[in-house]
């Protein structure tokens, strides 16, 4: 599974490298999260076994709505640090986005695939990777 977790490098490097700036966009709502990620996503593309792959209109459906639900009011999710890099929890966001891109690989490489999940949860963390822009003071 080495192909799937260089993916989820991709997808994560993508998302660091496509600052909210340079697509005009600033980190602070949903609108934002949601265009950063279904951009990012679209433009995603791997070879794998010699075909050329990327994520499917419904997969990005699944992806962006995960992101948009850590942003939900009705979440704890929403004033957690580690979820959003703010109050300069660098390490516990940090080790959060380590420990979620694990989960992705242990859902991916079961005997049944749970895609789904694993969708969730690259949801999650390519929210906190664009919420690095908008909630720290990293310099």
């Amino acid at each position: 599974m080495p192909r799937v977790r260089t993916a989820i490098a991709i997808a994560l490097l993508a998302v660091l490298t496509t600052t909210p700036l340079s697509i005009g966009l600033s980190a602070f709502d949903l609108p934002q999260h949601r265009a950063l990620t279904e951009e990012v996503l679209a433009a995603i593309r791997v070879t794998i076994q010699g075909r050329a792959r990327g994520f499917s209109d419904y997969a990005i459906k699944q992806i962006r709505q995960s992101n948009d639900a850590t942003d939900a009011l009705s979440t704890a999710a929403l004033f957690d640090p580690e979820k959003h890099f703010t109050n300069e929890a660098f390490s516990a966001s940090s080790e959060h986005l380590l420990r979620l891109e694990r989960n992705i690989l242990d859902q991916v490489r079961l005997p049944s695939p749970q895609p789904l999940v694993a969708r969730f949860m690259l949801g999650q963390a390519l929210h906190g990777v664009q919420d690095f822009y908008a909630h720290s003071n990293w310099v």
